[in-house]
Protein backbone atom coordinates (compact mmCIF):
# COMPACT_ATOMS: atom_id res chain seq x y z
CA UNK A 1 0.00 0.00 0.00
CA UNK A 2 2.79 2.02 0.84
CA UNK A 3 5.30 1.96 -1.25
CA UNK A 4 6.01 1.72 -5.38
CA UNK A 5 5.01 -2.10 -6.51
CA UNK A 6 5.35 -3.84 -9.50
CA UNK A 7 3.53 -7.23 -10.13
CA UNK A 8 4.73 -9.01 -13.05
CA UNK A 9 1.96 -12.45 -13.23
CA UNK A 10 2.94 -14.85 -15.92
CA UNK A 11 -0.37 -17.05 -16.16
CA UNK A 12 0.64 -20.62 -17.85
CA UNK A 13 -3.49 -20.85 -19.09
CA UNK A 14 -4.31 -21.01 -21.70
CA UNK A 15 -1.70 -23.38 -22.64
CA UNK A 16 -1.27 -27.08 -23.26
CA UNK A 17 -1.86 -29.43 -21.77
CA UNK A 18 -5.52 -28.38 -22.46
CA UNK A 19 -7.57 -29.15 -19.31
CA UNK A 20 -10.15 -27.51 -17.16
CA UNK A 21 -11.93 -28.09 -13.90
CA UNK A 22 -14.51 -30.32 -13.71
CA UNK A 23 -17.23 -28.16 -13.42
CA UNK A 24 -17.17 -25.68 -15.66
CA UNK A 25 -15.70 -28.79 -18.54
CA UNK A 26 -19.15 -30.08 -18.17
CA UNK A 27 -20.80 -26.42 -18.14
CA UNK A 28 -19.39 -26.38 -22.13
CA UNK A 29 -19.81 -29.67 -22.95
CA UNK A 30 -23.48 -28.70 -22.44
CA UNK A 31 -23.06 -25.41 -24.17
CA UNK A 32 -21.39 -27.18 -26.84
CA UNK A 33 -24.20 -29.92 -27.50
CA UNK A 34 -26.52 -26.88 -28.92
CA UNK A 35 -24.43 -25.57 -31.14
CA UNK A 36 -24.63 -25.80 -34.82
CA UNK A 37 -21.42 -26.89 -35.54
CA UNK A 38 -19.97 -25.43 -38.83
CA UNK A 39 -17.16 -26.94 -40.92
CA UNK A 40 -14.43 -24.36 -39.77
CA UNK A 41 -15.60 -23.91 -36.56
CA UNK A 42 -13.42 -26.20 -33.76
CA UNK A 43 -15.34 -26.35 -30.42
CA UNK A 44 -13.37 -26.94 -27.71
CA UNK A 45 -15.10 -27.22 -23.85
CA UNK A 46 -11.83 -27.33 -21.90
CA UNK A 47 -10.63 -24.58 -23.45
CA UNK A 48 -13.09 -22.40 -22.83
CA UNK A 49 -13.11 -23.79 -19.80
CA UNK A 50 -9.66 -22.39 -18.87
CA UNK A 51 -10.63 -19.29 -20.73
CA UNK A 52 -13.28 -18.70 -17.46
CA UNK A 53 -10.65 -20.03 -14.96
CA UNK A 54 -8.24 -17.43 -16.12
CA UNK A 55 -10.71 -14.86 -16.59
CA UNK A 56 -11.68 -15.61 -12.77
CA UNK A 57 -8.45 -15.05 -11.77
CA UNK A 58 -7.97 -11.65 -13.11
CA UNK A 59 -10.81 -10.91 -11.43
CA UNK A 60 -9.27 -11.72 -8.46
CA UNK A 61 -6.59 -9.20 -8.94
CA UNK A 62 -8.25 -6.33 -9.75
CA UNK A 63 -10.54 -6.93 -6.80
CA UNK A 64 -7.59 -7.07 -4.08
CA UNK A 65 -6.57 -3.93 -5.88
CA UNK A 66 -9.56 -2.50 -4.79
CA UNK A 67 -9.61 -3.92 -1.75
CA UNK A 68 -6.57 -2.50 -0.89
CA UNK A 69 -7.76 0.62 -1.94
CA UNK A 70 -4.74 0.84 -4.32
CA UNK A 71 -6.84 0.37 -7.80
CA UNK A 72 -6.93 4.30 -8.97
CA UNK A 73 -2.92 4.43 -8.25
CA UNK A 74 -2.47 1.44 -10.26
CA UNK A 75 -1.69 0.62 -14.19
CA UNK A 76 -2.72 -2.85 -15.21
CA UNK A 77 -1.30 -4.44 -18.11
CA UNK A 78 -2.86 -7.55 -19.56
CA UNK A 79 -1.05 -8.89 -23.07
CA UNK A 80 0.11 -12.68 -24.26
CA UNK A 81 3.20 -13.68 -25.82
CA UNK A 82 2.42 -15.47 -28.69
CA UNK A 83 -1.06 -15.83 -30.66
CA UNK A 84 -3.22 -19.01 -30.86
CA UNK A 85 -1.50 -22.82 -30.98
CA UNK A 86 -3.65 -23.41 -34.46
CA UNK A 87 -5.49 -21.48 -36.93
CA UNK A 88 -8.96 -22.72 -35.51
CA UNK A 89 -7.77 -20.68 -32.48
CA UNK A 90 -6.39 -17.41 -34.43
CA UNK A 91 -9.81 -15.59 -35.19
CA UNK A 92 -10.00 -16.20 -38.31
CA UNK A 93 -6.00 -14.62 -39.28
CA UNK A 94 -3.89 -16.81 -40.83
CA UNK A 95 -0.88 -18.71 -39.26
CA UNK A 96 -0.18 -19.64 -35.22
CA UNK A 97 2.62 -19.43 -32.59
CA UNK A 98 6.29 -19.35 -34.06
CA UNK A 99 5.05 -18.52 -37.29
CA UNK A 100 5.27 -15.01 -39.14
CA UNK A 101 1.72 -14.70 -39.89
CA UNK A 102 -0.88 -12.43 -38.31
CA UNK A 103 -2.20 -15.18 -36.23
CA UNK A 104 0.97 -15.81 -34.72
CA UNK A 105 2.25 -12.10 -33.80
CA UNK A 106 -0.97 -10.73 -32.81
CA UNK A 107 -2.14 -11.06 -29.29
CA UNK A 108 -4.43 -8.95 -26.79
CA UNK A 109 -3.49 -6.25 -25.17
CA UNK A 110 -5.78 -4.10 -22.44
CA UNK A 111 -4.24 -1.10 -20.63
CA UNK A 112 -6.19 0.19 -17.33
CA UNK A 113 -5.12 3.03 -16.53
CA UNK A 114 -7.01 5.58 -14.19
CA UNK A 115 -7.42 9.00 -15.30
CA UNK A 116 -5.61 8.56 -18.09
CA UNK A 117 -6.81 5.77 -20.06
CA UNK A 118 -10.68 6.18 -21.53
CA UNK A 119 -12.45 2.93 -21.06
CA UNK A 120 -13.52 1.66 -23.87
CA UNK A 121 -11.37 3.22 -26.43
CA UNK A 122 -9.81 1.81 -28.93
CA UNK A 123 -5.58 2.47 -30.14
CA UNK A 124 -5.25 1.34 -33.52
CA UNK A 125 -1.48 2.04 -33.71
CA UNK A 126 0.90 -1.00 -34.00
CA UNK A 127 2.96 -1.96 -30.89
CA UNK A 128 4.79 -4.78 -29.87
CA UNK A 129 6.22 -6.39 -26.65
CA UNK A 130 9.50 -4.22 -26.64
CA UNK A 131 7.19 -1.28 -25.99
CA UNK A 132 6.03 -1.75 -22.21
CA UNK A 133 9.37 -1.43 -20.48
CA UNK A 134 9.44 1.93 -21.69
CA UNK A 135 6.03 2.72 -21.22
CA UNK A 136 6.21 2.02 -18.04
CA UNK A 137 9.12 4.00 -17.18
CA UNK A 138 7.11 7.01 -18.67
CA UNK A 139 3.91 5.75 -16.62
CA UNK A 140 5.75 5.87 -13.11
CA UNK A 141 7.42 9.02 -14.53
CA UNK A 142 10.65 7.47 -14.40
CA UNK A 143 13.35 8.79 -17.00
CA UNK A 144 13.94 6.45 -20.40
CA UNK A 145 16.81 4.13 -20.84
CA UNK A 146 17.25 3.99 -24.26
CA UNK A 147 20.39 1.88 -24.09
CA UNK A 148 18.22 -0.70 -22.37
CA UNK A 149 15.43 -0.67 -24.66
CA UNK A 150 16.57 -0.17 -28.14
CA UNK A 151 13.51 -1.52 -30.21
CA UNK A 152 10.67 -0.11 -27.94
CA UNK A 153 9.02 3.41 -27.55
CA UNK A 154 6.99 4.67 -24.91
CA UNK A 155 3.06 4.40 -25.77
CA UNK A 156 1.73 6.66 -23.52
CA UNK A 157 0.76 9.58 -26.21
CA UNK A 158 -1.50 7.08 -27.61
CA UNK A 159 -2.49 5.41 -24.82
CA UNK A 160 -4.28 9.11 -23.42
CA UNK A 161 -5.14 10.43 -27.04
CA UNK A 162 -6.01 7.37 -28.67
CA UNK A 163 -6.60 9.43 -32.13
CA UNK A 164 -3.27 10.32 -31.99
CA UNK A 165 -1.62 9.81 -35.54
CA UNK A 166 1.10 7.45 -35.91
CA UNK A 167 4.52 8.10 -35.91
CA UNK A 168 6.33 4.90 -35.55
CA UNK A 169 7.79 4.18 -38.60
CA UNK A 170 8.06 0.39 -39.01
CA UNK A 171 7.95 -3.24 -36.73
CA UNK A 172 10.67 -5.81 -37.31
CA UNK A 173 10.50 -9.21 -36.89
CA UNK A 174 13.74 -11.45 -36.92
CA UNK A 175 13.38 -15.16 -36.67
CA UNK A 176 16.22 -17.21 -37.52
CA UNK A 177 15.82 -20.38 -36.13
CA UNK A 178 13.74 -24.15 -37.19
CA UNK A 179 10.80 -23.93 -35.13
CA UNK A 180 7.56 -24.91 -36.91
CA UNK A 181 8.35 -22.23 -39.45
CA UNK A 182 11.68 -22.04 -41.67
CA UNK A 183 13.90 -18.75 -40.75
CA UNK A 184 12.52 -15.49 -41.43
CA UNK A 185 12.43 -12.04 -41.42
CA UNK A 186 9.49 -9.62 -41.69
CA UNK A 187 8.90 -5.89 -41.45
CA UNK A 188 5.70 -3.70 -41.06
CA UNK A 189 5.12 -0.30 -42.28
CA UNK A 190 1.96 0.94 -41.97
CA UNK A 191 -0.70 -1.36 -43.84
CA UNK A 192 1.86 -3.39 -45.44
CA UNK A 193 3.71 -5.77 -44.36
CA UNK A 194 6.99 -8.20 -46.14
CA UNK A 195 7.99 -11.52 -45.04
CA UNK A 196 11.39 -12.84 -46.21
CA UNK A 197 12.07 -16.47 -45.52
CA UNK A 198 16.07 -16.87 -45.49
CA UNK A 199 16.50 -20.51 -47.29
CA UNK A 200 15.20 -19.54 -50.75
CA UNK A 201 15.15 -16.07 -50.26
CA UNK A 202 11.11 -16.15 -50.96
CA UNK A 203 9.35 -12.99 -50.72
CA UNK A 204 5.58 -12.49 -49.70
CA UNK A 205 3.64 -8.94 -49.66
CA UNK A 206 0.68 -8.33 -47.76
CA UNK A 207 -1.64 -5.22 -47.39
CA UNK A 208 -2.94 -5.99 -43.58
CA UNK A 209 -5.82 -3.24 -44.02
CA UNK A 210 -7.58 -4.63 -46.88
CA UNK A 211 -6.33 -7.97 -46.29
CA UNK A 212 -5.83 -8.85 -42.10
CA UNK A 213 -6.22 -12.74 -43.24
CA UNK A 214 -3.10 -12.78 -45.50
CA UNK A 215 -4.74 -14.46 -48.53
CA UNK A 216 -3.64 -12.67 -51.32
CA UNK A 217 0.32 -12.47 -51.64
CA UNK A 218 0.82 -9.60 -53.62
CA UNK A 219 4.82 -9.65 -53.90
CA UNK A 220 4.92 -9.93 -57.67
CA UNK A 221 1.99 -7.43 -58.41
CA UNK A 222 3.84 -4.10 -56.48
CA UNK A 223 6.97 -4.98 -56.86
CA UNK A 224 7.82 -1.10 -55.88
CA UNK A 225 6.46 -1.77 -52.61
CA UNK A 226 8.20 -5.58 -51.73
CA UNK A 227 11.48 -3.89 -53.00
CA UNK A 228 11.18 -0.88 -50.76
CA UNK A 229 10.07 -2.77 -47.44
CA UNK A 230 13.22 -5.48 -48.39
CA UNK A 231 15.33 -2.38 -48.67
CA UNK A 232 14.09 -1.34 -45.26
CA UNK A 233 14.48 -5.02 -43.56
CA UNK A 234 17.57 -5.21 -44.71
CA UNK A 235 19.08 -1.86 -43.11
CA UNK A 236 17.20 -2.53 -40.52
CA UNK A 237 19.10 -5.74 -40.35
CA UNK A 238 22.46 -4.29 -40.84
CA UNK A 239 22.21 -1.55 -38.46
CA UNK A 240 21.36 -3.77 -34.94
CA UNK A 241 23.91 -6.31 -36.07
CA UNK A 242 21.40 -9.18 -36.35
CA UNK A 243 22.60 -12.74 -36.54
CA UNK A 244 21.83 -14.65 -39.83
CA UNK A 245 21.51 -18.45 -39.93
CA UNK A 246 24.37 -19.90 -42.14
CA UNK A 247 25.10 -23.32 -43.37
CA UNK A 248 26.45 -26.08 -42.02
CA UNK A 249 29.36 -27.95 -43.75
CA UNK A 250 28.89 -30.96 -41.84
CA UNK A 251 25.71 -31.66 -43.22
CA UNK A 252 24.38 -34.74 -44.47
CA UNK A 253 21.24 -36.88 -45.25
CA UNK A 254 22.87 -39.31 -42.94
CA UNK A 255 24.37 -37.77 -40.55
CA UNK A 256 20.70 -36.36 -39.09
CA UNK A 257 18.97 -38.69 -37.05
CA UNK A 258 15.55 -38.67 -37.09
CA UNK A 259 13.25 -36.99 -34.61
CA UNK A 260 9.77 -38.44 -33.75
CA UNK A 261 7.03 -36.58 -34.20
CA UNK A 262 5.13 -34.61 -31.51
CA UNK A 263 1.39 -35.29 -32.80
CA UNK A 264 2.47 -39.23 -33.41
CA UNK A 265 5.58 -39.97 -32.04
CA UNK A 266 4.79 -43.45 -32.03
CA UNK A 267 7.46 -45.42 -29.40
CA UNK A 268 8.12 -48.71 -31.47
CA UNK A 269 10.96 -49.35 -30.58
CA UNK A 270 11.16 -50.23 -26.64
CA UNK A 271 14.17 -48.63 -24.83
CA UNK A 272 15.77 -50.70 -22.10
CA UNK A 273 16.09 -49.32 -18.23
CA UNK A 274 16.97 -51.39 -15.40
CA UNK A 275 13.32 -52.34 -14.96
CA UNK A 276 13.77 -53.79 -18.58
CA UNK A 277 12.13 -52.63 -21.85
CA UNK A 278 9.78 -49.23 -21.71
CA UNK A 279 7.40 -48.65 -24.78
CA UNK A 280 4.11 -46.59 -25.59
CA UNK A 281 1.15 -45.97 -28.02
CA UNK A 282 2.99 -42.55 -28.34
CA UNK A 283 4.47 -39.80 -26.67
CA UNK A 284 5.67 -36.21 -27.03
CA UNK A 285 8.90 -35.14 -27.93
CA UNK A 286 10.89 -34.74 -24.19
CA UNK A 287 8.71 -36.78 -22.33
CA UNK A 288 9.05 -40.30 -23.77
CA UNK A 289 7.83 -43.00 -21.68
CA UNK A 290 11.20 -44.16 -20.03
CA UNK A 291 10.52 -40.60 -17.85
CA UNK A 292 7.81 -42.73 -15.57
CA UNK A 293 10.84 -44.73 -14.70
CA UNK A 294 13.74 -42.78 -13.87
CA UNK A 295 12.61 -42.11 -10.22
CA UNK A 296 11.97 -37.99 -10.76
CA UNK A 297 9.36 -36.28 -9.90
CA UNK A 298 10.33 -33.68 -12.21
CA UNK A 299 9.75 -35.33 -15.43
CA UNK A 300 6.67 -38.04 -17.10
CA UNK A 301 5.68 -39.53 -20.51
CA UNK A 302 2.92 -38.00 -22.15
CA UNK A 303 0.69 -38.60 -25.09
CA UNK A 304 1.29 -37.43 -28.08
CA UNK A 305 -2.18 -35.71 -27.97
CA UNK A 306 -5.48 -36.15 -26.78
CA UNK A 307 -6.94 -39.02 -28.55
CA UNK A 308 -7.80 -42.39 -26.52
CA UNK A 309 -7.05 -45.34 -25.81
CA UNK A 310 -3.20 -44.53 -25.02
CA UNK A 311 -0.87 -47.20 -23.22
CA UNK A 312 2.20 -47.79 -21.41
CA UNK A 313 4.16 -50.87 -21.63
CA UNK A 314 7.16 -52.19 -19.38
CA UNK A 315 8.51 -55.69 -20.58
CA UNK A 316 10.72 -57.97 -17.96
CA UNK A 317 13.80 -59.59 -18.48
CA UNK A 318 11.66 -62.41 -16.85
CA UNK A 319 8.30 -63.19 -15.41
CA UNK A 320 8.14 -61.15 -12.11
CA UNK A 321 5.60 -61.66 -9.42
CA UNK A 322 3.54 -58.49 -8.50
CA UNK A 323 2.00 -57.69 -5.91
CA UNK A 324 0.40 -54.21 -7.09
CA UNK A 325 1.60 -50.65 -9.29
CA UNK A 326 1.55 -47.39 -8.06
CA UNK A 327 1.03 -43.96 -10.59
CA UNK A 328 1.43 -40.73 -10.12
CA UNK A 329 -0.78 -38.77 -12.65
CA UNK A 330 1.02 -35.94 -14.03
CA UNK A 331 -2.09 -33.38 -14.20
CA UNK A 332 -5.27 -32.76 -11.62
CA UNK A 333 -7.54 -34.34 -14.05
CA UNK A 334 -9.96 -38.27 -13.88
CA UNK A 335 -8.52 -40.96 -15.66
CA UNK A 336 -10.45 -43.77 -16.73
CA UNK A 337 -7.88 -46.68 -16.67
CA UNK A 338 -6.65 -50.63 -15.92
CA UNK A 339 -3.51 -52.15 -15.48
CA UNK A 340 -3.05 -55.39 -17.50
CA UNK A 341 -0.22 -58.20 -17.52
CA UNK A 342 0.56 -60.82 -19.87
CA UNK A 343 3.03 -63.68 -20.67
CA UNK A 344 3.86 -62.64 -24.15
CA UNK A 345 2.42 -59.36 -24.80
CA UNK A 346 -0.36 -60.87 -26.88
CA UNK A 347 -2.89 -62.34 -24.59
CA UNK A 348 -3.11 -59.66 -21.87
CA UNK A 349 -5.35 -59.87 -18.50
CA UNK A 350 -6.79 -57.02 -16.73
CA UNK A 351 -5.72 -57.63 -13.02
CA UNK A 352 -6.91 -53.64 -11.84
CA UNK A 353 -10.03 -52.32 -13.65
CA UNK A 354 -10.27 -48.22 -13.10
CA UNK A 355 -12.20 -47.71 -15.87
CA UNK A 356 -15.23 -45.49 -16.00
CA UNK A 357 -14.35 -43.78 -12.55
CA UNK A 358 -13.97 -40.07 -12.76
CA UNK A 359 -11.99 -39.58 -9.22
CA UNK A 360 -9.15 -37.29 -9.51
CA UNK A 361 -6.48 -38.67 -7.49
CA UNK A 362 -2.94 -37.59 -7.41
CA UNK A 363 -1.70 -41.26 -7.14
CA UNK A 364 -3.52 -44.59 -8.29
CA UNK A 365 -2.26 -47.65 -6.02
CA UNK A 366 -3.94 -51.05 -7.95
CA UNK A 367 -3.25 -54.58 -5.46
CA UNK A 368 -3.43 -57.53 -6.92
CA UNK A 369 -1.46 -61.05 -7.24
CA UNK A 370 0.25 -61.92 -10.71
CA UNK A 371 3.15 -63.40 -12.23
CA UNK A 372 3.67 -61.87 -15.56
CA UNK A 373 6.88 -60.95 -18.19
CA UNK A 374 4.68 -57.72 -19.12
CA UNK A 375 3.04 -54.73 -17.33
CA UNK A 376 0.60 -52.41 -19.01
CA UNK A 377 -1.85 -49.41 -18.15
CA UNK A 378 -4.09 -47.93 -20.42
CA UNK A 379 -5.68 -45.27 -20.17
CA UNK A 380 -9.28 -45.32 -21.99
CA UNK A 381 -11.10 -41.80 -21.37
CA UNK A 382 -9.90 -38.75 -19.53
CA UNK A 383 -11.35 -35.73 -18.34
CA UNK A 384 -9.34 -33.15 -20.12
CA UNK A 385 -5.39 -33.18 -21.72
CA UNK A 386 -3.91 -36.05 -22.68
CA UNK A 387 -2.85 -39.44 -20.74
CA UNK A 388 0.17 -38.41 -18.51
CA UNK A 389 2.06 -39.59 -15.66
CA UNK A 390 5.47 -38.70 -13.85
CA UNK A 391 5.83 -41.91 -12.00
CA UNK A 392 4.56 -45.75 -12.55
CA UNK A 393 6.29 -48.15 -9.55
CA UNK A 394 6.06 -51.89 -10.22
CA UNK A 395 5.28 -53.46 -7.42
CA UNK A 396 6.97 -57.15 -6.58
CA UNK A 397 6.39 -59.75 -3.88
CA UNK A 398 9.21 -59.94 -1.44
CA UNK A 399 11.76 -62.73 -1.73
Amino acid sequence: KDKPFLLYFSYYTVHGPIMAKPALLEKYKKKAASFEKRKNEKVHPAYAGMIESLDDSVGRVLAALKETGVADDTVVIFTADNGGTSEQSSGGLRGAKALSYEGGTREPALVKWPGKVKPGSVCEVPAIGMDFYPTMLEMAGLPARPKEHLDGISLVPWLTNASRSPTRESLYWHYPHYHKTKPYGAVRKGDWKLIEFFEEGKLELYDLKNDPSERNDLADSNSKKRDELLADLRNWRKSVDAQMPTLNPNYGKTSVAPKPNRRSGQATKPVSTPLGQVSASSYQVGNPPENALDGRAGTRWAASGEAVPQWWMLEFSKARQLTGVEVSWKNPTWYSHKVEVSDDGKKWKTVSDATGKKTIPAQSRHSFSAKAKFLRVTVDALGSGWATFTELKPLFKAQ
